[in-house]
């Protein structure tokens, strides 16, 4: 019986001793990446008139982007961007479909919030602030049964997006290069002000009116590639299995 307390107060005093930090890992990563960014969603119709003769179909938006990330410590990261974003609002009918479609150039810069969910990889949350390139406009198309005029406004679009996703950083052959990361992630963009305004005119003197705001549900992918030698420190959890101890039969 003294032998066996003995045996379990050496082997809680082990364990009391072996270090805590065996499920972490240090390791360094750049501070600066450049970003190459592709994402698509789809945005929504807004009908002020009863919808009678047309209805809304695909309402789809894309967006790509040049970035430029800066890590500043464990937890946090900027980033700030260029690129092109655009719309196609199918609008269909018994008769016909026809398609508002608009792109053109945005800038965008937000904050991140990174949390190490594994040995080499991250998750991420992070909201930005943007502005895109508006239509101040008019056109007007005419055909048989029907006339759209479409208007705006705007000298530009200024938005907000919501972001969430998972970092992974790429397996490579040669160590000597810093690894690229891959993001795979979920946005939602919201605009503070509406597109603009379409209206369908027929010939019997009905309209309908529609005024879409362009906000955004989607999905998003960036590849990010190193571009400094300054490093920054971080530490990832790692999935290490703790020796296993084995206790023997004490008589």
């Amino acid at each position: 019986m003294y032998m066996k307390v003995n045996y379990y107060i050496i082997l809680i005093v082990f364990l009391s001793l072996y270090p805590t930090d065996i499920y972490s890992q240090t390791r360094s990563i750049p501070k600066y990446h450049i970003g190459l960014e592709a994402g698509i969603g789809t945005t929504f119709p807004n009908f002020e008139s009863s919808q009678e003769r047309w209805r809304a179909g695909y309402y789809g938006a894309w967006s790509g982007a040049f970035t430029v990330m800066a890590r500043f410590n464990k937890h946090w990261s900027g980033d700030m961007g260029i690129g092109l974003a655009g719309y196609a609002m199918m609008n269909r009918s018994d008769f016909d479909r026809y398609n508002l479609d608009f792109f053109s150039p945005f800038l965008i810069t937000g904050l991140q919030y990174n949390l190490p969910v594994g040995e080499k990889r991250e998750a991420f949350y992070g909201i930005s602030l943007g502005v895109q390139q508006g239509y101040r406009d008019e056109f007007v198309e005419s055909f048989q049964e029907y006339t759209v005029i479409a208007s705006s406004k705007n000298k530009a679009y200024y938005f907000t997006r919501l972001q969430m996703g998972v970092r992974n950083e790429l397996r490579q052959k040669s160590k000597r290069k810093p690894p690229m990361s891959m993001e795979f992630g979920t946005y939602f963009r919201y605009n503070f002000n509406e597109l603009g305004k379409a209206e369908f005119i027929h010939p019997d003197n009905y309209i309908e009116t529609l005024k879409p705001r362009g906000h955004v549900v989607g999905v998003f992918i960036k590849l990010l590639v190193p571009s400094s030698t300054t490093k920054v420190r971080i530490k990832s959890k790692q999935n290490i299995i703790p020796p296993t101890i084995y206790n023997p039969r004490m008589s």
